[in-house]
């Protein structure tokens, strides 16, 4: 029985070396394939190791970007409050030159009916002394007339 339990070992473990051997051919193929999965992880770092970097830079450059825009936001604000102020003081000047333009005119009609009246003054005026000579000179024929000067 012992003898038997050994030839059955003996026999089992033969079969399963047997079984659970690989062929050269199948173990090359395996080796193969094995190494053109090796050689793809590898060229699949590579480019994981490049778009690493490329993200990295890309990320700088947002973060430039994104400061860049923040201060061009200020320097917009800016712009913008000194064009409101500057667009209100134009009105209020553009205003005021209007005003100024009316008073102006104004201004000018009055001289024209004030200038209009002071020659009707002056003629008056200029009349009045003409009127007053000939009556002077109409009183001196009269007396001359009367003492016999002329």
């Amino acid at each position: 029985m012992k003898n038997k339990i050994a030839t059955v070992s003996v026999i089992t473990l033969m079969v399963i070396s047997v079984v659970s051997c690989v062929s050269g051919k199948k173990y090359s193929s395996l080796s193969d394939t094995s190494k053109q999965y090796m050689n793809e992880r590898d060229d699949f770092k590579e480019k994981n190791i490049g778009l690493e970097m490329k993200n990295s830079e890309l990320e700088t450059k947002l973060a430039s970007i994104d400061k860049e825009t923040a201060q061009l936001k200020k320097e917009y604000a800016k712009v913008e409050a000194e064009r409101d102020k500057a667009l209100g003081d134009y009105n209020n000047v553009s205003s005021r030159y209007n005003e100024l333009q009316n008073a102006q005119e104004d201004l000018v009609k009055g001289n024209v009916r004030e200038t209009q009246k002071l020659l009707e003054e002056l003629r008056t005026a200029q009349e009045k002394p003409s009127e007053e000579r000939r009556s002077s000179q109409a009183v001196v024929r009269i007396f001359r007339q009367q003492k016999g000067f002329s």
